[in-house]
Order: C-alpha cells, then sequence, then structure tokens
C-alpha cells in the first residue's frame, strides 16, 4: 500500500513493481525493463539497479518504446513497458495495435 494513505499500523513497501520485477528477472533470463524517462516513478529504477543489462531507457517516445518492446517480445524476451497510461492511451496507441496486438506478442504494459 501507498505509505501516504495508508492507515497508521499498516505496513508499507517503497517500490514493490520494481523489487518484484527485480527478484522475478533473476528466475527468468528473457525478462527485460523498458521505460520512456520514468523508471523513478513507475518503480523500475529498481530493476534497473538490479539488472542494468536488463534495462532499457527510450527517452520521452512512448511509441518507440512500444515499437521496440515489441520487437524484443518476437525475439523472444518477455519485456514489460512502463509508462503513465495517459502517454500509453495516445499517440502511442497506434503501436500497441498495430506493433504488439495485431502480432500477438507477449508485451506487458505497466
Amino acid at each position: 500500500m501507498i505509505a501516504s494513505i495508508a492507515p497508521d499500523g499498516i505496513p508499507t513497501r517503497s517500490a514493490p513493481f520494481g523489487h518484484t520485477l527485480a527478484r522475478l528477472a533473476h528466475h527468468r533470463n528473457g525478462i527485460v525493463g523498458l521505460t520512456a524517462d520514468l523508471a523513478k516513478y513507475t518503480d523500475l529504477h529498481v530493476f534497473a539497479q538490479e539488472h542494468p543489462d536488463r534495462f532499457y531507457q527510450m527517452g520521452m517516445a512512448e511509441q518507440v518504446l512500444m515499437s521496440a518492446a515489441a520487437g524484443m517480445a518476437r525475439e523472444g524476451f518477455t519485456p514489460f513497458a512502463t509508462t503513465y497510461a495517459v502517454f500509453a492511451s495516445r499517440r502511442a496507441y497506434d503501436f500497441i495495435c498495430l506493433a504488439i496486438a495485431e502480432e500477438k506478442l507477449d508485451v506487458k504494459i505497466v
């Protein structure tokens, strides 16, 4: 639970997604993490610290993020592409439809 909204006495954890993905990646070599300049805000910075060779910073370019994730999935990787929902649902949405969904690729959009 998020510490800022958790009731007193409820345990919280910092960056749960990043810690979980980093731990999972120790057991699954094909997991890669991608972000569009939002690693700190999507918890992917934790993954990047533990697996720098499997972390890809795509810059502020969600279209490129989705296209790269599609290519990595086609090559057998399991990409986790992280961004804010508002960015994934705008111009990047075309790339999600054309490069990922139509090809039925195993891309995780977080």
